[in-house]
């Protein structure tokens, strides 16, 4: 067997990417009836490893064509900035089985991200206004329309 081992499936109303490692496993799951295509998590992605679709104008295409894709898996490096940043909560993220969410992410707990009231379009409402890290600041130059 060959690691890591990507799978990407759709059950329902969500599309996951599945990589299992030789010592642990992520899931990134997109709920299609959440998302809508505002790409704001493509944005911020700090390895560029989410891509829009390439949907020609006027073309209709159902919901699971128009949500964000991989297409190199691998290029993740798990972070979760796209799951802080959707602001319809439509990505949800998984580390060894375990649901991980805003709160718990390696870079919150880590003070790489701050503690979020609300996700806007191309607005974050902190809990705390005055939080300045490099990295964030180089996140929020990425969706913020100037």
């Amino acid at each position: 067997m060959k690691w890591p081992i990507v799978e990407e499936s759709i059950n329902f109303s969500v599309r996951n990417t599945k990589i299992e490692y030789m010592n642990r496993t992520t899931d990134l799951m997109f709920d299609l009836n959440k998302c809508t295509s505002c790409y704001q998590c493509v944005k911020a992605c700090p390895k560029n490893a989410l891509f829009k679709p390439e949907i020609p104008k006027g073309k209709k295409v159902p919901r699971k064509e128009r949500v964000p894709f991989f297409p190199d898996p691998l290029k993740c490096v798990f972070c979760g900035v796209c799951l802080t940043l959707c602001p319809f909560d439509a990505i949800s993220m998984k580390l060894d089985g375990h649901i991980l969410n805003r709160n718990n992410l390696p870079l919150r707990t880590g003070n790489k991200i701050p503690e979020i009231e609300k996700v806007k379009m191309k607005k974050v409402i902190l809990v705390n206004p005055e939080f300045k890290n490099e990295f964030w600041d180089k996140i929020m130059d990425r969706i913020q329309v100037k």
